[in-house]
């Protein structure tokens, strides 16, 4: 309670509440974020449905599509609007990547390849540690960091036809994947690889669509640069940066979608195809199988 009452005072908030469920008893709050283990994200989120109230959701929405479910389905049935914090979705370059795609700048598209990957391995003392804790977040890097690019993936593809996969600890001594390779086939035809990774000492983050007349490079990912190269053209740089908070946009337009009765970027439903995503890898891996996703 009194680390809720010192993040009050330190951002001007009027009120600090000892759990959820006190504050969703104020008739004075019309929407909730929930930024708190993933574990904990599908029953919050029902909470605050029953109790009439918006929620912004953290990423990755839940701890598998069955949860990602129920609470789309609470948010329905109580009348309330539910986001998933996608927030990568605002990038200016990201959105200027779509609009290359929409005008055929680089033809068909027929690869896209993702990679992130770096060092984590917090002690039992980070505040952060429950990350490398299976039975609270759900896994490691695929769900953490990537999840992220899976979501853009899906923003510009929708979600795949097909996934194969392996999430396999290598290095590090916790229960999650620190280490996940994905091969998936887009509705568009084309095939996408993606690799998360947090025993890479050296990290780094790519994210590159390759088509018949050209390339889009955005490497690396969380950076301001992307690089169009197409036939019979140089190659082109643009400097697009993110808004110097990259959540304002993400909270702005959830707040724009609870006013005027329309869709945040991310809806539960988009949020949850990510998560059939990770689903299917896990799957994948104790099968062998490749996993066809509907």
């Amino acid at each position: 309670a009194e680390k809720g009452r010192q993040f009050a005072r330190e951002f001007g908030a009027r009120k600090a509440y000892p759990t959820l469920a006190e504050a969703l008893k104020d008739g004075a709050i019309t929407a909730v974020y929930l930024a708190t283990p993933v574990f904990l994200h599908c029953p919050e989120t029902i909470a605050a449905a029953e109790a009439g109230r918006h929620v912004l959701c953290e990423k990755p929405m839940a701890m598998n599509a069955g949860e990602c479910e129920q609470m789309v389905a609470a948010a329905k049935a109580n009348g309330v609007k539910l986001g998933v914090a996608y927030y990568r979705r605002f990038y200016p370059k990201l959105n200027r990547a779509k609009e290359l795609l929409a005008e055929g700048r680089i033809g068909d598209v027929t690869l896209v390849r993702i990679a992130h990957g770096g060092w984590y391995a917090p002690t039992e003392d980070d505040p952060k540690s429950w990350r490398v804790h299976k039975e609270r977040s759900g896994g490691g890097p695929m769900l953490d960091v990537g999840s992220h690019r899976l979501d853009i993936l899906v923003y510009l593809f929708d979600q795949p036809v097909s996934v194969m996969g392996r999430a396999e600890t290598l290095t590090q001594g916790y229960d999650v994947e620190d280490s996940a390779s994905l091969l998936m086939k887009l509705k568009c035809g084309a095939h996408a690889s993606a690799h998360f990774n947090w025993n890479w000492q050296v990290g780094f983050d790519e994210f590159e669509i390759v088509g018949t007349r050209g390339r889009i490079d955005m490497k690396p990912f969380d950076g301001p640069s992307l690089t169009l190269a197409a036939k019979g053209e140089k190659p082109v740089l643009e400097t697009l940066p993110p808004h110097a908070n990259v959540h304002l946009p993400l909270v702005a337009d959830f707040t724009a979608a609870v006013l005027s009765k329309g869709h945040p970027r991310c809806p539960g439903e988009e949020g949850a195809k990510t998560t059939r995503i990770i689903d299917a890898v896990f799957e994948s891996g104790r099968t062998g199988c490749e996993v066809r996703l509907t």
